[in-house]
């Protein structure tokens, strides 16, 4: 195989956009707060978002946060939060997100209390993370960090308390760190030259001690990588190189291996889409691939099941089959797929519900879920959306 670690072919031309202020962002060693977030030129605006609840929940109640935007042909006036109950997937309550216009909401991330909910926007144009309250849905903060913002991460889906991890174009800032217990300020960051790279996404390992970036190489005819850096110290701690357009990343609920989604490349060269298995390194060793699944399509959102048996990989493509319906199932133990199962229209992210017996499956063109028992693996239900989704967050209240 192919795989060695890489060097960083943008770290020279990086270093001069706030390399001295690196070491000062380490959560050791930061400074304080607000002076963190000034020193990056965040603006957090609060809202005033009290109010009664606005809809009806039960202690215990296990509540789905679906989100659903304005891109991919959406037929939706608005970007909204659709709020389900997961286990009737009775719709409870459909909430625009107050936006400006232009803005279009892709992912969704929630603090472990449900207290906030985190909206980025992907255009260029769109600077701002809209936080919202998840009880009232009223706009409780907007924070501005310059640059369109992407995924969200909080601890692997499993909504730790630990911290609110968010992408950003902002190469000055990279990988938004968020303290959701205290009004959400800035932990620290995950900068473009630490990675050597352009990002596209941030993942944090189950133990929340790492996060491992998926970085795109300026040079097309080269792999992306992997950078896994630690998040005491925000240093890059190991960089291996996976396939051509590295996009996400599963992990075992052991935390002893990873899975990563490639989605190949055909300029310059053909390389064909693929999903890594990757042995993460215990006490103190490397991270290490261990095998590479050729799939017949770009696969994108991933997620394991509860046991680690099997791999759910959606199969993508804006271009080659925009009403692609297809979820594989692979075996990881045999890598093999064993299972292709029919969904909505170009599904994008996949998720497994708290006690691992659903997958939830976001449609950009389908506008809406689609739930897969994971047992049989066979479609139980849909929750359809006023527009294109891309995430699902779960909070027990």
């Amino acid at each position: 195989m192919r795989f060695h670690t890489p060097k960083s072919p943008l770290r020279g031309l990086i270093a001069a956009a706030g390399l001295a202020a690196t070491a000062a962002l380490a959560l050791g060693a930061m400074p304080a707060q607000a002076q963190l977030a000034d020193n990056l030129g965040i603006v957090t605006t609060n809202f005033d978002h009290s109010g009664p609840d606005a809809f009806p929940v039960k202690p215990g109640q296990l509540i789905a946060y679906i989100q659903s935007g304005m891109a991919y042909d959406s037929p939706a006036d608005a970007n909204y939060i659709t709020v389900a109950d997961a286990a009737t997937r009775e719709i409870l309550g459909q909430f625009p997100v107050p936006m400006p216009e232009g803005y279009q909401s892709h992912g969704l991330g929630a603090s472990a209390d449900g207290k906030y909910l985190y909206v980025p926007s992907l255009p260029s144009a769109s600077t701002l993370i809209h936080v919202l309250d998840g009880r009232t849905m009223k706009l409780a903060q907007t924070i501005d960090v310059g640059a369109r913002t992407h995924h969200v991460d909080e601890g692997t889906y499993k909504q730790t308390d630990k911290f609110i991890m968010i992408d950003t174009d902002n190469p000055g800032i990279g990988a938004l760190l968020l303290d959701p217990n205290n009004e959400n300020a800035v932990l620290g960051r995950i900068h473009a030259y630490t990675v050597g790279g352009r990002m596209y996404s941030a993942w944090s390992d189950p133990t929340g001690s790492f996060a491992y970036v998926t970085v795109r190489s300026p040079i097309p005819s080269r792999p992306g990588w992997i950078s896994k850096v630690d998040l005491k110290t925000f240093k890059q701690v190991q960089a291996y190189e996976v396939g051509y357009g590295a996009i996400w990343v599963a992990f075992s609920a052991d935390g002893k291996t990873a899975w990563v989604t490639n989605t190949g490349s055909s300029v310059p060269v053909k390389n064909e889409p693929e999903v890594m298995e990757i042995a993460i390194g215990q006490d103190g060793a490397k991270d290490e691939v261990l095998a590479a699944i050729p799939l017949p399509m770009a696969p994108y959102g991933i997620v394991l099941s509860a046991d680690g048996a099997k791999l759910y990989v959606v199969g993508k493509t804006y271009v080659q089959d925009p009403g692609n319906t297809k979820l594989y199932v692979i075996d990881t133990e045999t890598k093999a797929v064993i299972k292709e199962i029919t969904v909505g229209v170009q599904p994008d992210h996949v998720f497994l519900n708290p006690d691992g017996t659903q997958i939830w499956v976001a449609e950009n063109r389908g506008n809406e879920i689609t739930v897969i028992d994971a047992a049989t693996d066979e479609v139980i239900g849909h929750i359809p959306a006023p527009g294109d989704v891309h995430s699902v967050r779960f909070v027990q209240y």
